[in-house]
């Protein structure tokens, strides 16, 4: 399934709002029959505003999503990243970006939020909530009807009411990775409010979304400091300290992609066709002249089209800081340092200055709405789910070779565990 959000930047109103477009199927192409999407109602159209500036993201929940038209070859869009595409960031960011107005209003309603559990709420760049490819996601949902062949509607009050007054059942589907794990299931389990702005898909409403977690995220990390200077992250460079920023070696960057095995083989360091598995993940990172699989070394290549240049593609459609070369090859912890060994260290520890580490998110079991039956993605309890996205994130990232720390998350203990009780051997250690 796909998702798409739009956000809306007004410079006169100096306010972000937000349209969630509907994707369909058309029917199958029938000689002498119109192929109209299969929609149970048809869209809103939202109003803009003279000048406005748009940009739109989109999400899937299948493999490989692929945008296609003149926007993807004047370069207007970024396809080609996995689940993760995206359209006119970078001009609405530039515009979005300048306006310190908008930036004082986000800050100002949003900032000096703390959960139940004692801690910062969490930010999308909060290495107690990303995974291995932050940002891939998108806070909105969509109708299906439960009809043959189904046909999808916007979730709007008004929708909900007509399909329910017209017999015609149906489930809301989401996008449950990053944007909408914080915002509705973190959020919701520590009592947190994400940062929400107009609904123009449902007028009346508001709606949390990728721009504005985004946006936030970087005023809370001090991105920009003319509105807060003080990042919850600690000044200066530190391996442990910064926000969780797409890295090389997220698995949308690289082409060829890398599947870390579970158990390897031979154990670590790997050996064999892992070995070679491994080398190729390395080469697919932008990497030349690498020689042990423990650890990534080498000259990075930054050419068009490598995983450096990628990966700030990537960074710069979700309004994060650019990589350097000089970061990236010498891991020194800022912003600018795009190394998949800073980030597999960043989430081993979890304890980035700030952040809602070691007593976080995956560790919290003691709070009740962390452990109910169903009450996170997929069905699962919010506890298990970020344990098993936590070791699921380690392994796709190779973190136990570039690293060389194993997995710290016994899958099958979180799954045991209950609250009040030990989750040893899998709480990890700070490894300085």
């Amino acid at each position: 399934m796909a998702f798409v959000q739009a956000a809306i930047y007004d410079p006169a109103a100096h306010t972000i709002s937000v349209y969630t477009p509907l994707v369909a199927d058309a029917p199958p192409n029938t000689p002498g029959v119109p192929r109209t999407p299969r929609y149970a109602i048809s869209p809103v159209v939202p109003k803009l505003t003279a000048n406005s500036v748009v940009a739109i993201w989109f999400g899937y929940n299948a493999k490989n999503l692929t945008l296609t038209g003149t926007a993807v070859t004047d370069g207007t869009c970024f396809t080609g990243f996995g689940q993760f595409a995206s359209c006119n960031t970078t001009a609405f960011w530039a515009a979005v970006n300048a306006d310190t107005t908008l930036l004082t209003n986000i800050w100002d309603a949003f900032k000096g939020q703390t959960g139940t559990d004692g801690q910062a709420c969490p930010t999308a760049r909060s290495f107690s909530i990303v995974d291995q490819d932050p940002a891939d996601s998108l806070p909105v949902d969509f109708l299906l009807t439960t009809e043959t062949p189904a046909r999808t509607a916007q979730d709007t009050i008004a929708n909900r009411a007509t399909l329910t007054g017209k017999g015609i059942t149906f489930n809301a589907q989401i996008n449950p990775i990053d944007e909408v794990v914080v915002d509705r299931f973190i959020d919701g389990a520590l009592g947190c409010n994400p940062p929400i702005v107009a609904d123009l898909t449902d007028p009346g409403t508001t709606r949390a979304s990728l721009a504005v977690n985004e946006l936030f995220a970087g005023l809370q990390s001090g991105q920009f400091p003319a509105i807060n200077p003080t990042s919850i992250y600690g000044n200066g460079p530190s391996q442990l300290r910064g926000p969780a920023l797409v890295a090389i070696g997220d698995t949308f960057t690289l082409t060829p992609p890398f599947t870390q095995p579970l158990t390897p083989s031979a154990g670590y360091p790997y050996a064999g066709a892992e070995l070679t598995a491994f080398d190729d993940y390395v080469a697919a990172m932008g990497y030349t002249g690498q020689t042990n699989p423990q650890a990534i070394s080498g000259t990075l290549q930054t050419g068009a089209g490598t995983a450096f240049s990628r990966t700030n593609q990537y960074r710069a459609s979700t309004n994060q800081p650019l990589a350097s070369v000089s970061s990236t090859t010498g891991q020194d912890g800022t912003t600018a340092d795009a190394s998949v060994q800073s980030f597999c260290r960043k989430l081993y520890t979890r304890t980035a200055v700030g952040d809602n580490s070691p007593a976080d998110l995956l560790f919290n079991k003691d709070l009740t709405a962390f452990n109910q039956a169903g009450n996170g993605p997929g069905g699962s309890d919010l506890f298990i789910f970020l344990g098993d996205r936590f070791a699921a994130s380690y392994d796709l990232l190779g973190c136990a070779s570039v690293f060389g720390k194993p997995n710290p998350v016994n899958v099958a203990n979180v799954n045991a565990t209950t609250p009040g009780n030990p989750v040893l051997p899998y709480y990890p250690v700070v490894f300085p």
